[in-house]
């Protein structure tokens, strides 16, 4: 792997990149923005296809994390809002944050900022616990003098990451439990219920009917090969998250996902919403429009839609419009294009971001909603289906006996 370092050092990047001979190569990269990143291996010869700050995708790694740091910043600008200086911000703030992780990074950018350093460069000192574009909004924030209003939308931008992704987390969870109450209820019935009835069966010396012999059958089997059953699944299970990790994996799993009814819709309003909020904040901050996309693209949690936002980058670099940009994707719906293009002839990108933001928001709750609602009448009649399977198996089971032995039932 080789290292490519470029003056002045600012924030560390490993890259994944095609050569003029097609092969991928892979390294680290020393620039100040994923812009310089993307110019500097162009001037290699190489074709940029992946870019992620070093130590950036650990901060979407914990759940609570995100929620601290949420708050801190909530916090944060409402002291600067009030005319607090941002050191004695900061100083008040780690005093009283409990999470160790993001307490020290506090403290350890009070220190920095104490001994002159820019507050951004101190922020990007710690990708592990703050996000990548939180520097970057920084950094334009430097340059205008506001710190305060950058801050609050920063703030709501969290609260509202936070939401969705919960929002999308839950709707995601629904159907899992619908699946592990099911396996459960036949785990019960396999491993304790149809054991008694075979012991007392055997007792009575009788023959099962056919069916369910054959389903008793396949009970013992799974109950006397365990261990083999669960190795076996534990191991395919292990090949497909493995085959997933690789880049033809991750593109046939957005594909298939994006496919499924429903589940798709949800996924694709949560991508748009954020991508179309994290623009907003990052131009309404001062960002220029080439680093947003940039920014934001690296910010995308959804494969599909970070490849997406890399071509938007690009054909604008071009001189391609946004709208423009966004339509060619065919991720995008006609909506948000539109919205889009109607802020860039206005002049109101930012707005208009907000308000396709706002928009597929909307959507989102109404595609949860839907799902939930179509999810529990399939679940209860799936879960219905099974018990009247299984009791009439055991009904089959008891009756054949009876009639074999003589008694009228």
């Amino acid at each position: 792997m080789e290292t490519i370092d470029d003056r002045p050092t600012t924030f560390k990047y490993r890259y994944k990149a095609l050569g003029a001979d097609g092969q991928t190569i892979r390294g680290t990269i020393h620039v100040e923005t994923p812009q310089g990143a993307r110019n500097l291996l162009a001037q290699r010869g190489l074709t940029l296809t992946d870019l992620r700050r070093s130590g950036g995708a650990r901060f979407s790694s914990g759940r609570n994390r995100r929620l601290a740091v949420m708050h801190f910043i909530q916090q944060l600008a409402s002291f600067v809002d009030a005319g607090v200086p941002v050191q004695s911000a900061l100083r008040a703030l780690g005093k009283q944050i409990g999470r160790p992780d993001l307490r020290l990074a506090v403290r350890d950018i009070t220190a920095r900022v104490d001994q002159g350093e820019k507050l951004s460069m101190a922020f990007a000192t710690h990708p592990d616990v703050f996000p990548e574009f939180m520097a970057n909004l920084f950094v334009a924030a430097e340059s205008t003098g506001d710190l305060a209003a950058p801050l609050r939308r920063l703030g709501r931008y969290l609260e509202r990451d936070a939401d969705s992704r919960r929002d999308v987390r839950q709707a995601m969870q629904y159907p899992a439990m619908v699946v592990l109450i099911g396996l459960a209820a036949a785990m019960v019935i396999v491993f304790f219920v149809f054991p008694q009835l075979q012991s007392s069966l055997r007792i009575l010396r009788v023959d099962m009917p056919t069916l369910p012999a054959r389903i008793f059958a396949v009970a013992e089997f799974v109950r006397s090969n365990t261990g083999f059953l669960v190795l076996a699944v534990v191991t395919v299970l292990a090949v497909v998250v493995v085959l997933l990790r690789t880049a033809p994996g991750r593109r046939a799993r957005t594909r298939f996902v994006l496919r499924t009814p429903l589940i798709g819709d949800i996924l694709k309003a949560a991508a748009i919403e954020q991508a179309s909020r994290l623009l907003a904040l990052m131009i309404g901050s001062g960002v220029t429009v080439p680093n947003a996309l940039d920014i934001t693209a690296m910010a995308s949690r959804h494969e599909g839609y970070r490849r997406a936002l890399l071509q938007v980058h690009g054909a604008v670099t071009d001189g391609e419009s946004i709208a423009s940009a966004f339509a060619d994707t065919n991720c995008f719906p006609p909506p948000a294009v539109e919205m889009v293009s109607v802020g860039e002839q206005s002049g109101q990108l930012r707005q208009q971001l907000d308000n396709c933001a706002d928009f597929y928001e909307k959507e989102l709750t109404y595609y949860i909603k839907r799902l939930t609602a179509l999810i529990e009448p399939i679940a209860l009649v799936v879960l219905g289906l099974a018990v009247v399977f299984f009791g009439i198996i055991i009904i089959m089971a008891l009756y054949g006996s009876l009639v074999q032995i003589g008694r009228p039932f």
